[in-house]
């Protein structure tokens, strides 16, 4: 995919190229624009994204979106993380994941890396998103059956005292497969490793950090 890279000179966009050869003899360039919000300013749309081809669906991060606090203060570089899906051919945008309204703050950098994916024959899709600047990484899950992206963890380093200097999180840091996570800290040259289970018998998602 040509064309995806941060929006540093205020382009907010991404440009998606697909050259498709399935043809002899036929170069068909097919072009489509993500558009960003021109009311975030620099918010470096695209800084990290990721696609899950299963369910055709695009993640893209603005990690120097301003946001707002609960007091209406105005807080930079606090993030924020659109999904995007195909529908008739066309890539329309679905919901914007923010972090939790308590650890909002300045420099977050929530959306510093992102990934997608649906488990094999599951129809459950995650998407984890990094956020250095609170040293955590955030769970979200969508349901076919509820038909909405819900919050499913919040993912700590088992060191407490790591801070946004330790970049856990930070940019190309985060992994999914299956019901295996994994989030790095570039600073501490560490990768903790989580593990989601399912306890049937009381209907709730448990993620712990995992060894093997």
């Amino acid at each position: 995919l040509k064309g995806m890279f941060a929006s540093q000179l205020g382009r907010l966009k991404v440009d998606v190229h697909i050259n498709d050869k399935k043809f002899q003899g036929d170069d068909d360039d097919y072009f489509h624009v993500l558009e960003g919000d021109f009311s975030q300013g620099s918010s470096r749309m695209g800084s990290a994204l990721d696609i899950d081809r299963s369910v055709e669906i695009v993640v893209v991060a603005y990690d120097e979106a301003s946001g707002i606090d609960a007091h209406g203060n105005i807080l930079k570089n606090l993030g924020i993380v659109k999904i995007f899906k195909k529908v008739s051919g066309t890539w329309s945008f679905i919901e914007s994941l923010t972090p939790p309204m308590e650890l909002v703050r300045p420099h977050t950098k929530f959306g510093s890396s992102v990934v997608v994916n649906t488990p094999y024959g599951r129809d459950d899709t995650t998407i984890l998103v990094g956020a250095p600047g609170c040293a955590t990484a955030f769970v979200f899950v969508y349901h076919t059956t509820s038909e909405a992206w819900k919050e499913q963890a919040r993912l700590y380093p088992s060191d407490s005292t790591l801070s946004s200097e330790h970049r856990f999180g930070g940019s190309g840091a985060v992994a999914l497969h299956g019901d295996l996570a994994f989030v790095g800290s570039s600073a501490m040259e560490q990768v903790y490793i989580y593990r989601r289970s399912y306890v049937a018998d009381e209907g709730y998602v448990k993620w712990a950090l995992y060894s093997i």
